[in-house]
């Protein structure tokens, strides 16, 4: 007697670049050089976005994707959201920023809960999260943000 089969699908999962974009850093060596990246990218959205900043073992970028996009009382994602496209573009670590459009650059409990889960997760993944900045615009003193990392939360 014959066994049954069954068809079952194959798959096979590809990093796609969307295209290029000039951005004034290279490398991701300090705080300030992730600031220049994410901020102009961040400040003006009118509802919170979260981007992961793909980086070598050297630190040096790989790439940016955009994660997530909410509204402007905020956005979800989860671990497996965060960290898909890091490791099929073979990232060693990450960098995470977001904003917040109030303008108020403090973080919520949300928003440290989400880092340290984060934290876990790339720990487990062997992909270290350098920091999890927070953008905002504030009308009057232009763009501020909190670091999670000197917080103590990364």
């Amino acid at each position: 007697m014959n066994a049954p089969t069954y068809k079952i699908p194959r798959y096979r999962l590809r990093l796609v670049r969307e295209g290029t974009a000039r951005y004034p850093v290279a490398k991701v060596g300090e705080q300030s050089a992730l600031l220049a990246l994410v901020s102009p990218l961040l400040a003006s959205e009118p509802a919170e976005v979260l981007l992961s900043v793909y980086l070598d073992g050297a630190n040096n970028i790989l790439g940016v994707e955009v994660v997530s996009r909410g509204g402007m009382a905020g956005t979800s994602c989860t671990p497996s959201d965060v960290f898909r496209g890091a490791i099929v573009a073979g990232a060693r670590a990450i960098a995470l920023a977001h904003n917040h459009p109030s303008g108020d650059p403090t973080p919520s409990s949300e928003d440290v809960a989400m880092t340290r889960a984060l934290v876990e997760a790339g720990r487990l993944l062997g992909i270290v999260v350098l920091d999890h900045l927070i953008i905002a615009r504030d009308v009057g003193s232009g763009v501020r943000h909190t670091s999670l990392r000197d917080l103590g939360h990364v």
